[in-house]
């Protein structure tokens, strides 16, 4: 089970014959190669199963996971936005969403500390208005995410919605 060799191989024999059916196979090898920074592969593997299934969720989410690994959230925006267009349903694509703009808040008010009460307030609390359905969506459709029940508990608060906070804290 710890043979990360072994486990690349038996991925690789496996794709051709039953990564259609089965996308696991593919995100072992890709999760491998992040793992290792090996981001050719993991790009050139990820590239052709989208080729071969543009309409996949999960593999644009993994794309925008490897671009954000690579590069930028920034950059890898445009496919979280792409996985949850493919399939509503999708919690994770949710999350990378509403994760882009709870930590653009956190961003923004690190980089204004200067700022106190409704200024820094203006700045930020539109980000978190901007994450918040995303998250909700996100915890809608799978409520055992415990990072997405901390980022909701954190907008809550931080947008003084004491409602749903006390209500996400006794669920």
């Amino acid at each position: 089970l710890q043979d990360i060799e072994a486990l690349k191989v038996i991925a690789k024999e496996a794709i051709p014959l039953y990564g259609n059916e089965d996308s696991q196979y593919i995100r072992i090898l890709i999760n491998i190669y992040l793992n290792d920074k090996n981001y050719d592969e993991a790009n050139a593997l990820l590239d052709e199963a989208i080729n071969n299934d543009p309409q996949n969720a999960e593999f644009m989410n993994l794309k925008g996971s490897l671009v954000e690994h690579q590069s930028s959230i920034e950059e890898a925006l445009q496919y979280f936005e792409k996985a949850v267009e493919l399939d509503p349903t999708f919690a994770k694509a949710y999350f990378d969403l509403g994760r882009y703009y709870f930590n653009k808040a956190v961003e923004t008010r690190d980089a204004n500390a200067d700022l106190t009460g409704e200024e820094l307030d203006a700045k930020v609390n539109p980000l978190y208005e901007k994450a918040l359905p995303y998250l909700e969506k996100a915890y809608e459709l799978d409520n055992t995410n415990q990072d997405v029940k901390n980022a909701l508990r954190n907008i809550y608060y931080m947008l003084g919605n004491e409602d749903k906070l006390n209500a996400i804290e006794n669920q």
